[in-house]
């Protein structure tokens, strides 16, 4: 499969999908209805506002488990990731994060069509945040002991 469904204007793919609305959505609806995946992933990363990258993972280090749906465009079938509302650890650097599921979840979303709009409205649950940067403190230089 490839990433991003067809957008409206030529080149242009939609690689996310809002749990929210994705059911009223013509270009997601049937896919969503009949088509729903899960995309493993280690992790996903976002910038914030300053443009530092954060990458999030689950705690225990487990796969991800980000819900999704597919459809066949020409011959290629092609996915797109739902995304939701961000929750508290990924909230201070996005207000959109992957629609991730508890492994509990996972057959439910992809075998039970009764529980689909249930799991469009769930919270993923807490992710560990790391940035590759960390902010440089001097104070570790510096004792109140020691004159400078």
């Amino acid at each position: 499969m490839r990433w991003g469904f067809p957008g409206f204007e030529k080149n242009k793919l939609i690689f996310n999908a809002r749990a929210e609305g994705a059911l009223e959505k013509k270009m997601f609806r049937d896919s969503v209805r009949t088509k729903r995946i899960l995309v493993p992933s280690r992790g996903f990363y976002e910038w914030d506002s300053e443009k530092t990258k954060y990458t999030f993972e689950r705690t225990d280090r487990k796969p991800l488990l980000m819900a999704g749906c597919w459809n066949q465009f020409g011959s290629w079938q092609r996915f797109v990731i739902l995304t939701t509302e961000a929750n508290e650890s990924v909230r201070g650097v996005h207000h959109r994060m992957p629609l991730i599921l508890d492994p509990k979840d996972a057959w439910v979303w992809l075998m039970d069509d009764g529980q689909t709009e249930f799991i469009l409205q769930k919270t993923p649950g807490p992710l560990e945040k790391k940035s590759d940067y960390e902010q440089i403190s001097f104070s570790f230089l510096f004792h109140k002991e020691e004159p400078l």
